[in-house]
């Protein structure tokens, strides 16, 4: 184990994202929290998809060591959702359909929703459904909304 750990920590420091990912969930669950933040704001930076949305998580509801920062929270989730991260992809599309941090913006929040269901996420399923239902962001329909639904039930079903 702690060979193995040893490994990790050097790919770490060789700036592997996935390791330093992977260190950063150790340390958190060690209660090592300055630890945490730097494996996991160095994975964020170079690139890794889940660390930035649980960089974004926790700056957006203030965890971890975190205060609340919606503005470094959005941008977090965003470089997660160029990755096609389902959650980031609803976060931000959440984000911008109550306009948290950006002007409201139905049609850049449908369209994160709508990716992050073409990646199957049944939450981006479900929010798209509220949106046709509503009529925010496209075109009204109730039979779309129930069909998004029927297919958000049956993703969760899998």
């Amino acid at each position: 184990l702690e060979e193995s750990l040893d490994m990790l920590t050097r790919s770490a420091d060789l700036g592997h994202p996935a390791a330093c990912y992977s260190l950063a969930i150790m340390l958190r669950e060690e209660g090592d929290m300055q630890g945490m933040r730097k494996r996991l704001e160095e994975a964020a930076e170079h690139g890794d998809a889940e660390a930035n949305f649980c960089l974004g998580d926790m700056l957006f509801h203030g965890t971890d060591s975190y205060q609340v920062d919606h503005k470094r929270a959005f941008g977090s989730f965003m470089r997660a959702a160029r990755l096609r991260h389902p959650e980031a992809l609803c976060c931000v599309g959440a984000m911008y359909y109550h306009g948290m941090h950006v002007q409201i913006d139905l049609y850049r929040s449908f369209r994160c929703y709508q990716v992050a269901a073409e990646e199957g996420s049944a939450d981006g399923m479900r929010n798209l459904a509220a949106m046709h239902y509503n009529g925010d962001g496209c075109e009204q329909s109730e039979s779309t909304a129930r069909y998004m639904l029927k297919i958000a039930k049956e993703t969760e079903a899998k």
